[in-house]
């Protein structure tokens, strides 16, 4: 057959293109692999020799399409099983779009698995922290501010709250009066909380939810009661806008965490802080169970 198609193909230079279309049209395509475990360095983008991040992925897909050639079929990045960290966004404009009548896809693993893209920050340290049953690491260094969320083997931990009602807030609407800077509170609870600096108070409404950090908790006029300082502008616009009427919810008032909770601390607590600080910030957590607890410590 080989002897018969080479005898006759030169005849007839329109059935050589038929014929070597599907052969070009399915050796060129392009599948391209990302794994947690891969390697920008060391790999190819092969699935035995996968690439390590998808930025990486990204420059081979343009790479690809810089060239004059025609694309002559789809583009498939296989994103691997496992949480992919990004430090950034990935920026996707036109320059990593398709062309001539062809895609490039970007696939996950599929349902038995998942592949996670992550804006987080993976937390290492653990250790036994000074109250019975929380762990404590440092904060990544490159944190801005305190974190909101938590999450512990793929499971949303919940954030220390406290009712503004309750003994240990100190905030009930009857004792609490609203000022341009923060609040008076006729009760002496706050100047309890261990590290103030690391509380907020969230305000919920019936279309957004708003949260402002606190400055700074000191004695109120003549000893009595608590005088509680907002952060700014935060504080001055909300009240501006109408939202920091009672607080819905005290945030992070740093006791007794209940297994699955999580809040932070400074490692100086003091009745100050500034974003300064954040870098000397102790992210607090209380495991659900022993195996938990035994892979943040071993992890």
């Amino acid at each position: 057959m080989l002897a018969k198609a080479t005898t006759f193909l030169p005849a007839s230079p329109l059935l050589l293109a038929l014929l070597l279309a599907p052969i070009l049209l399915a050796s060129s395509a392009l599948e391209l692999h990302v794994s947690p475990a891969g390697s920008d360095v060391a790999g190819d983008g092969s699935a035995a020799n996968p690439f390590g991040t998808l930025a990486r992925a990204q420059r081979a897909v343009r790479h690809s399409l810089s060239s004059r050639s025609p694309q002559l079929s789809d583009i498939t990045v296989h994103v691997g099983a496992g949480v992919h960290y990004q430090a950034g966004p990935l920026h996707l404009t036109s320059a990593d779009s398709g062309r001539d009548g062809h895609r490039v896809k970007w696939v996950g693993a599929g349902h038995s698995t998942e592949s996670v893209i992550s804006g987080g920050r993976r937390v290492t340290g653990w250790h036994e922290g000074a109250e019975h049953g929380v762990l404590e690491a440092p904060l990544p260094a490159e944190l801005t501010a305190p974190p909101r969320q938590l999450y512990v083997d793929g499971v949303r931990a919940s954030r220390t709250a406290d009712l503004p009602n309750s003994t240990r807030a100190g905030l009930s609407p009857s004792e609490t009066n609203i000022t341009s800077s923060g609040l008076y509170t006729t009760s002496t609870a706050p100047l309890l909380w261990p590290d103030p600096g690391g509380v907020e108070l969230r305000h919920d409404a019936s279309y957004d939810q708003s949260r402002c950090a606190v400055r700074a908790v000191t004695p109120g006029p003549a000893g009595k009661g608590s005088t509680i300082k907002m952060a700014q502008p935060c504080w001055q616009l909300g009240v501006a806008l109408g939202q920091m009427a009672q607080p819905s919810a005290v945030l992070n008032i740093g006791v007794e965490l209940q297994p699955g909770e999580f809040g932070h601390r400074t490692a100086k607590p003091s009745t100050t802080t500034s974003s300064t600080q954040f870098a000397s910030l102790m992210l607090r957590y209380h495991p659900r169970d022993a195996a938990e607890r035994q892979g943040l410590l071993s992890g």
